[in-house]
């Protein structure tokens, strides 16, 4: 027997009512002409043609409340309402001869179709018995018999059935061809962009020709999180929806761009022949997302960083997608909304990383972790006014480790988390401790974007503060430039204002790497700013790098807010910046991160002292 399967109890009814709608009218003309032809038996026309109408009722209760065909108990009674009537017009017909007994046909494979396979044997039992029945009442109490043309009748019925059974099968195998072709529609496509989804990736990964000319490009939304976690879901899933939109526009005809999940992107492109015509597709991805993205009012800045692997230099399909996921995580080490082509070094850094993210899983346990603390100072006598906190990691196993290193790790891991937590508390301690002493110092501490996303930092905070008893506005949290600065953009600024209502200050860390306007600086009400490292190095001998500090100094007179330069190591950079008006400093030259003693030690003198290159 057929069996239909629908998604849906809705789409079940719809369909069984549109098959019972189509049924009624064949009936009426059955009917009409099973009358007009001869037909044998016992019958009683006019019974035949009220029965016939009396029908009417079960086919308007199943086309006007489609919640029956869901419904087992109602089902099973109209079922039961119909083999009674079928019984009946074989007896008002006279007999089995008279073919009635084929309307069961009808109904049945809709039974079939929507009830349990006990209840299907039931109805088929009720409907033989009460035919047999019928038929051998019809013998001893049906009119007077007509042996002529005996067959006419059954042969009406019989090609109506065939008619209605015919359609029907058409119908509803047009209908499971539609559902099936809908099922694997949408086992190959992501339901929210329309693209290729994994499955449909790895299917034409796994049949790709490793000889052809094609690359496979993995593409990463840097900023979507904060896009989802500020402005919502939607947003969010709008927000892949107009990325991918753009993308589309450099997938030829031939290539594949598929959404294998989350925010990622994947792009099989064919007739890639060369490195530089990888690259060139690669940085035209990049560059169709630099536009910003208009989100229900709201304008959002994201980009887009592209990892690219040419097929016809790896082993299998797999291997390519997986060198372009390698190549994907070398650029956003290097900055976000850039290009990478794999390199065979790679593999080697993707292997260090794990071994990495293995022992820095348990370097909280180990008590691994510790912090020093940097001195920032007064670039006219190096008097000390500030401590920057600064995590650094001594794994027993395999020794120091940068956090140049370690940090990016535990940013995409989500580790950042419990170790950002920590970092905080450890220097909310030492500000208390240092502040108990006499020393009236500022202690800068760092956050990471991901601990900006964190709901529950702002009333840690204020737990830490109140648990030590430390001043919350000696307290200065330092935030990169690019984070900072999408954050104030995707969301309005309601974690800043949480964070600044604790009376901590907020800093900008790394400034000028990113893309700040003066409007936005305004509306953040930073404590300080803190030149990137780059431009003082730079400034001795690049005329434009000097004049880059020159600007920040002219610019955070109008929004009230300190000035810091980071990585001073030599006089004649302290020098220069003295001249240029800068009056706070931090590096090498003033003193080394150290343990909190020899911190200590440094307040207590009053002045920085370089510290030896073993305290780093």
């Amino acid at each position: 027997m057929l069996h239909i399967s629908v998604p849906r109890p809705a789409d079940r009814a719809a369909l069984i009512t549109r098959a019972i709608a189509a049924a009624w009218p064949v009936m009426i003309l059955m009917t009409a002409v099973w009358l007009f032809v001869p037909h044998a038996g016992r019958s009683h026309d006019a019974a035949v043609v009220a029965l016939t109408a009396a029908t009417a009722p079960l086919y308007l209760a199943l086309l006007l409340r489609r919640e029956i065909v869901v419904s087992r108990p109602a089902m099973n009674v109209v079922a039961a309402l119909a083999g009674v009537a079928v019984s009946a017009l074989v007896y008002a017909g006279g007999g089995l001869p008279s073919g009635f007994f084929l309307l069961a046909l009808w109904y049945l494979p809709i039974i079939v179709c929507t009830q349990p396979r006990l209840d299907v044997a039931l109805h088929a039992a009720l409907i033989a018995g009460g035919c047999a029945a019928a038929s051998s009442l019809s013998v001893h109490f049906g009119g007077p018999y007509r042996g002529h043309g005996s067959l006419w009748g059954l042969g009406v019925v019989a090609l109506a059935t065939l008619i209605v059974n015919t359609t029907l099968v058409a119908y509803l195998f047009g209908r499971l061809r539609a559902t099936t072709d809908d099922f694997h529609r949408r086992s190959v496509q992501d339901p929210l962009t329309g693209l290729a989804n994994r499955t449909a990736l790895h299917d034409r990964i796994d049949a790709m020709d490793l000889r052809a000319t094609r690359a496979v490009y993995v593409i990463d939304v840097d900023g979507f999180k904060f896009v989802n976690d500020s402005l919502g879901h939607h947003a969010g899933d709008r927000l892949l929806v107009l990325v991918a939109q753009r993308l589309s526009g450099h997938a030829r005809h031939g290539d594949m761009l598929a959404r294998p999940g989350g925010d990622e992107f994947v792009l099989v492109a064919d007739g890639i022949r060369d490195d530089e015509a990888a690259l060139a597709v690669g940085q035209r991805l990049a560059d169709s997302c630099a536009e910003p993205f208009s989100l229900d009012g709201e304008e959002v800045e994201v980009s887009v960083t592209v990892g690219a692997r040419r097929v016809a230099d790896a082993a299998t399909g797999e291997e390519a997608l997986r060198d372009a996921d390698l190549a994907l995580y070398a650029a956003k080490l290097e900055r976000r909304g850039t290009v990478k082509l794999f390199a065979a070094s790679m593999r080697d850094a993707a292997s260090s990383r794990m071994t990495l993210e293995r022992h820095l899983r348990r370097a909280l346990d180990r008590d691994e972790l510790h912090v020093v603390y940097q001195p920032v100072v007064d670039i006219t006598d190096s008097s000390i006014t500030g401590m920057e906190a600064l995590l650094r990691w001594n794994c027993a196993d395999l020794g120091p480790v940068s956090p140049a290193e370690f940090i990016p790790i535990a940013e995409r891991t989500g580790l950042i988390l419990p170790i950002g937590r920590f970092v905080l508390a450890r220097a909310v301690e030492q500000l208390a401790a240092w502040q108990a002493a006499g020393h009236d110092v500022r202690m800068s501490v760092n956050l990471s974007a991901s601990q900006l996303a964190d709901e529950q930092l702002p009333d840690l905070l204020v737990e830490l503060l109140e648990t030590h008893g430390a001043p919350a506005e000696r307290l200065l949290l330092e935030l990169t430039e690019s984070a900072l600065m999408r954050q104030a953009t995707d969301q309005p600024l309601q974690m800043l204002e949480r964070l600044r209502s604790t009376g901590a200050g907020l800093v900008l860390d790394d400034f000028g790497t990113g893309y700040s306007s003066l409007a936005r600086l305004s509306s953040l009400r930073l404590a300080a700013v803190k030149i990137d490292r780059s431009f003082i190095a730079a400034m001795e001998t690049d005329v434009g790098a000097r004049a880059v500090v020159t600007a920040v100094m002219q610019m955070a007179g109008p929004l009230r807010c300190a000035v810091v330069a980071e990585g001073i190591e030599t006089a004649g950079q302290r020098d220069l910046l003295a001249e240029l008006g800068c009056p706070r400093a931090q590096g090498y030259l003033f003193g080394r991160p150290a343990a909190a003693d020899e911190a200590t030690r440094m307040l207590t003198a009053g002045v920085a002292v370089a510290a030896t290159a073993g305290a780093a």
